[in-house]
This record gives structure tokens, sequence and C-alpha cells, in this order.
């Protein structure tokens, strides 16, 4: 199962008896793994930046560890997990508490689970972690490091075995996908791989490891060791020797143990958890976090803004309903607040003070407008029905008497009427309450020359009783004939 703490930038380390470190830069991309760098150096030396990025990862030798593999009639992950320490400590020479144990791979078969295990002593990993001048905040075991690395290179999806030699013992696993399935190591080095007695105890490994996994095997190896090799003679004839890039020989520890830390592995384990958990897991930390409250102060600030933003629209929204109510009932802002004030606040108002409506807050404004169409609706249901404009007969009386009209046909000196239209377009009713009064003229008339006609325009415009100043003058001539439209002045009471 993939550890909880793994990463897409990882630093595989091994130490070596020289007291160098083979390093390895492993990276995963978004479609394949990348191997950035292999270099070996001091641990204590410095590394660039882009090395401290990433996470370490050390393997602990494979002779501290036991894999073993048992039996378990369950198979949801969550209840194996639950389960696992009272089913494997029979197993174990040490009680559980003096170890961890995690698990590497699960082969499920109808209702039960055949899981492989990794258990070490907690003084074995304590040890370690004293030794080491370059702190893992992962540590892994060797097995399973090279099982990744037998993986990455023989991408077999089929268990198979692979062998490394190191400089003072062999590690021999079985694994499939990366995923340890055994593993067995003897004190045999890389200097004695030449001899009869390292030959013999290759395949005696390879045998004992056949037999204890009762499944069949696929019939190839991956060998790698901390030296070149000259002669391959140690490995079985039946089986095949993968061939890889050897540059990478050396290194099969520490890219195996960078490829079982990355995100989406299967089959990593990672012993430092409960005491021996790393003691700065918040260091990588500090940049996402520090992203993270950069981005959540902005948001908030966006959100403050948006919402002030918000509270200004609507306020606006409630300004342009009251002062369109106000105006439907034909009140002016100052008779509104002296009532408000008297009736609802029971508060004097001071004219001469006024109201700053850009200070009102929305309760304010809410409270206004809510008073106000209370007063609507309180009000009596009334509009004019007389309405108090010149009639016909006060309109022809008007231009009779005017100096520049006449309306008999002998005197050729002034103007002659020739039409004359008098229509009502506007009128208060049941439906429209707060409709006004409205009366159009239109004339038609003849002039004996230009400028009495202008004359007649001028008395129209000019201040008098009849017309309305508000409403709109037309006027045209065609042919010698005058037109002219005007409003009569409304001088209605209407009800408040």
């Amino acid at each position: 199962m993939p550890i909880e703490n793994s990463s897409s930038n990882i630093l595989g380390v091994k130490r070596l008896s020289s007291g160098e470190s083979l390093f390895a830069h492993i990276v995963l991309g978004r479609k394949e793994v990348s191997i950035e760098s292999l270099f070996i150096q001091k641990e204590d030396e410095a590394l660039s930046d882009d090395l401290l990025k990433a996470v370490p990862i050390k393997a602990l030798s494979a002779e501290v560890g036991l894999v073993r593999s048992t039996e378990i009639p369950l198979k949801r992950a969550r209840d194996l997990d639950r389960v696992l320490p009272f089913q494997v400590e029979p197993l174990l020479p040490y009680p559980i508490e003096e170890g961890q144990v995690e698990r590497t791979a699960l082969r499920r078969e109808e209702s039960k689970t055949f899981l492989t295990f990794v258990a070490i002593k907690n003084e074995s990993i304590e040890t370690f972690l004293e030794e080491q001048p370059l702190e893992p905040e992962i540590l892994t075991i060797e097995s399973v490091s090279l099982a990744h690395f037998s993986h990455h290179v023989s991408n077999s999806s089929q268990p198979h075995f692979a062998l490394f030699i190191d400089e003072d013992k062999t590690l021999v696993v079985v694994s499939k996908e990366g995923e340890l399935l055994a593993a067995h190591s003897f004190d045999l080095g890389v200097d004695e791989a030449a001899t009869e007695s390292f030959s013999k105890r290759v395949n005696q490994t390879i045998l004992s490891l056949t037999k204890q996994l009762k499944f069949p095997l696929q019939r190839s190896i991956v060998v790698s060791s901390v030296k070149p090799l000259d002669n391959l003679s140690f490995i079985p004839k039946n089986l095949r020797s993968v061939p890889f890039d050897q540059k990478m020989q050396a290194f099969a520890i520490p890219i195996g143990s960078a490829l079982s830390a990355l995100h989406g592995a299967k089959g990593g384990v990672n012993f430092r958890k409960g005491p021996f958990a790393y003691s700065k897991p918040w260091k990588r930390l500090k940049t996402s976090l520090f992203s993270y409250f950069a981005l959540t102060t902005a948001a908030a600030l966006s959100l403050f803004l948006f919402g002030k933003a918000k509270i200004y629209q609507e306020k606006q929204i409630l300004l342009e309903n009251w002062a369109l109510q106000l105006q439907m009932v034909d009140q002016e802002v100052a008779q509104f607040e002296e009532r408000y004030h008297e009736k609802f606040l029971r508060l004097p108002f001071d004219r001469d003070e006024g109201v700053d409506l850009a200070s009102l807050s929305l309760s304010d404004l809410s409270e206004r407008i809510g008073f106000l169409q209370q007063e609507v609706q309180s009000a009596p249901n009334l509009f004019a029905l007389h309405p108090n404009i010149p009639r016909v007969s006060d309109l022809l009386a008007y231009l009779a008497t005017h100096p520049q009209v006449s309306l008999e046909d002998e005197d050729e000196s002034k103007l002659k009427l020739v039409n004359l239209s008098y229509q009502m377009v506007k009128r208060p009713d049941m439906s429209k309450k707060k409709e006004r009064y409205q009366v159009k003229v239109e004339m038609e008339f003849k002039a004996d020359s230009p400028k009495s006609a202008r004359e007649f325009h001028d008395a129209l415009v000019a201040q008098n009783n009849f017309i309305d100043p508000k409403g709109e003058i037309k006027w045209s001539t065609a042919r010698g004939l005058y037109r002219t439209s005007f409003y009569l002045k409304d001088k209605t009471h209407y009800p408040t």
C-alpha cells in the first residue's frame, strides 16, 4: 500500500563503509518517473537547493528485518490493519511492543487474504537513526527497496527474483509489481562473488524461496551489485538475467528506496512512526502553509470587499426605491422625515440640518420604506374627479380676446382660425390614481404676414394663465397655413 507521507520528489540515500553515500534523486512527473541524478558524496557535504527540497529516504539493512507471510480470514484492508498486530505476534521472536510491523503485499482468495509483512525491532531503528549524519524523513528496508528497483528495470507484472550484492552481504528477494513477497540475505559480499561457495549459497537461497512461496515464478532475475561484476556464473542456469542500464547497478538500493516512497507506489513501508516519527514534519510545509495563508487572506479580503460592494449596491437600490415611492406619493424628503421622526422615532426633526442620505444604514432605509408603505396603505383611496383646467369655451374666449386673432372672416388683418382641436389626453382613474389631467390643443390658422404669425407664437410662449409652460409647443407651416399644438395649464387640486 502507498505510505502516508509519500511525495513526488524523493532523494534515496545509501551509506557506504567508506563514509561516502550513494544518492539517487527521483522525481515523479505527470506521465513517468524520472531519475534526475545519481552521485556519490559525503552526507555532511552541502546539497543543492533542488536536492534540499526533496524528501530524503534511507533503508535499514535487510538482515535486521524479518519478512514473513501469513493468512488472515478477512478481506477488507481496514480490518486487516486492525488485526495485523495480533496475527503476526506468534510469528515474531519478540513481543510486538518491542518492534514495528508493516505489511508489504496482499493476495486475496475468496474469503481470506494472504499477506507479507516486515517486522523490525525498535532498538535496530533507534541505533540506525542515531548513526545518520543526514536524518531521513522516511525509513524503509533494503528488501523493499530492491523489490521496487527490480520492478522498475524489468517492468514485469509477474513474480520474479532480484539479487543485490553489497560490500559484505547479499540480498535475494521475490517481488511482484514492487510488492515484496519473500526475502533472504547471507553474509557473502561482492569480493566473494566469484567463488563457488557464493554460487552455491545463491542457488540454495533461490530454491528455498521458490519452495516457500508455493506458486509459479517467472524464470528471470534482476542482478545488481555495489561494484561492477565481471562474472555472473553464480546465476542458476534456469534463470534469465534481466538487462538494464549498468550505471544504475550500484545505486539499486537508493533508487528502489526513492521509488517506494513516490505517490501511488505499491508495497512501500515507513518505519518512522510512533516513537520514531520524523521530528520536523512541518519543515516542508512552510512554503505550502505560507501560500495557503496568503491565499486564505486574499480570499477573505476579496469576500470582505465583495460584501462591502454588495451592501453598497443594496443600499443604492433601497435609496432608489425610497425616492421612487416618495415621488409616487408627491412628497419631499424633508416633509417625510418630519413625519417619520415625529410618528416613528418620536424625536424632533430639524429642517435646517436635514438628513444625510449617504450616512443612512440599510436598516435605516428599510425602516423608512416600511413606514412610507404603511402610510400609503393607510391613506384613503382618492383621486381627483373634477379637473380645474380651461374648457373649450374658456379657450375660445381667450382667443377671441387676443389682439392678433379673429374668429370672424371680415377682419383680414388678423389671424384666421381654420381648425381647432381640444382633446383631454390624460386623466386619472381607478387604475391610474396618480395620473394628472392634461389637455392638448391643436390649431390651424392663416396669417396675412409671417410677422403676425410670429407675434402669435411669441404670445403662446410668453407667461400666461392658459398655456402650460412645461408642455411642448409645436409649430409648423406649409403653403401659408400655420399649425401649432400646446397643452393647457392644469390647476386641479390633487389629494396627497
